[in-house]
């Protein structure tokens, strides 16, 4: 069963659905499903990962393929958690800029 955490991001404040992101070692098994409300329609929207001990910084920015529907209108995007971060157990931490 896949791992769906659900993230509603309205102006700068971010509520999600869960917190279980993925365990040592694992890559790619974890998918966040991010809903931006209207204050970000004409921006570039990036995933800034960092993990748990603070290292291994790693970017992902949410293009046209990771929308969930292929519309221009379309605010839901869904992207996984990148194995980089979750190479050392802990609470990894991530910003949408």
């Amino acid at each position: 069963m896949e791992r769906i955490i659900e993230i509603e991001i309205t102006g700068c404040h971010l509520t999600k659905s869960g917190n279980l992101a993925g365990v040592e070692g694992e890559s790619d098994a974890t998918t966040l499903e991010i809903t931006f409300d209207e204050s970000w329609d004409g921006f570039s929207k990036t995933i800034a990962w960092i993990d748990a001990k603070g290292e291994n910084a790693t970017d992902r920015i949410l293009s046209f393929d990771e929308l969930t529907a292929k519309e221009e209108s379309s605010r839901v995007f869904s992207t996984k958690i990148p194995g980089s971060v979750l190479t050392v157990p802990g609470d990894i931490m991530f910003s949408v800029i």
